[in-house]
Formats: structure tokens, C-alpha cells, sequence
């Protein structure tokens, strides 16, 4: 047997809920619940922030000023109780489809 195979079968065998937990994808930051405090500009907002838009992009791409979108983001930021931008667009990727849904709904 070699020694990576041995490795596994340790990790295996003394560990058998960290593959269940591996395959778990992490919590994403923020309230999901706060989707339905957002306005519908917002969440337009939040659906470009998930792809990577820049304020600059989400101003040309919403015909509003850079700034705007930049007032946008910090009220969003607020409503689903997140620090960064970071957080805001990993939270608008793992809740894209409910923020996409209640806007049609």
C-alpha cells in the first residue's frame, strides 16, 4: 500500500464526517430574509454585484451615476447585514435565484 492511500484510509477511518462535510457548501454571510427589504433597484443592484460588476459597470448598465450605485450598495449592505463588498456579492451569488424570483414575483 502506498503512502497516500494509507493517508486516506487514516483520514477515512478516524474522520468518517469530513467527507459528509467537505461536499456541504460553507453558510453564505448575511440575511437571507432581508431579500425582502430590498427595492427592486436594489436587487437589481445585488444581481450585477454577484457578476463581478464594478459601481462604474452597475451605473452604465442601470443608467444611474457611479455614486448612486455606490449609495446603493451601502443601503444594501445594511439590509442583509454584511460588511463588504465581498460578503454583498458572495451573499447575491449563493441567493441569486430568491433575489431573481422576488423580483417577479
Amino acid at each position: 500500500m502506498s503512502e497516500d492511500s494509507e493517508k486516506t484510509e487514516k483520514v477515512s477511518e478516524g474522520e468518517g464526517h469530513l467527507d459528509i462535510a467537505l461536499r456541504e457548501q460553507p453558510p453564505a454571510p448575511g440575511d437571507a430574509a432581508a431579500i425582502s427589504d430590498l427595492t427592486p433597484r436594489e436587487r437589481e443592484v445585488l444581481l450585477l454585484l454577484s457578476c463581478a460588476a464594478s459601481n462604474r459597470d452597475i451605473g452604465r448598465k442601470l443608467g444611474i451615476a457611479e455614486r448612486t450605485a455606490k449609495a446603493h450598495l451601502t443601503s444594501i449592505m445594511t439590509k442583509i447585514s454584511v460588511s463588504s463588498r465581498t460578503e454583498a456579492a458572495l451573499f447575491a451569488y449563493a441567493h441569486h435565484r430568491c433575489i431573481v424570483c422576488w423580483g417577479t414575483a
